[in-house]
């Protein structure tokens, strides 16, 4: 079975992802995420809750799209975070790092 993974925009500053954060679906969710934020204010939320699996892959996407905000001047929070996601990020000590929100 092929994973899969979507970025919806629920309004200019909110935005959720659904499905597997992996290998297999975090380079086109990259890709077309530049477009989506671009259009957001300078203060934008990712919603992790629709998230079903992910793996190093995906804590990596989340760094990217920190990079892909402060290269706009924007910045983004990352809020309804998975157990899964969460604990990836404490085991790589870079959950200080990332704008994590319950």
């Amino acid at each position: 079975m092929t994973a899969t993974a979507e970025l919806r925009q629920a309004d200019p500053d909110h935005f959720a992802v659904v499905g597997e954060l992996g290998f297999e679906t975090v380079r086109g969710l990259l890709a077309s995420s530049g477009a989506l934020f671009a259009g957001a204010g300078q203060q934008f939320e990712v919603d992790l809750s629709g998230v079903t699996q992910s793996d190093s892959a995906g804590l990596a996407l989340l760094i990217e799209w920190l990079k892909l905000a402060a290269r706009s001047g924007k910045t983004v929070r990352f809020t309804r975070v998975p157990a899964q996601l969460r604990s990836l990020a404490q085991i790589s000590e870079i959950d200080g790092f990332l704008p994590l929100s319950a």
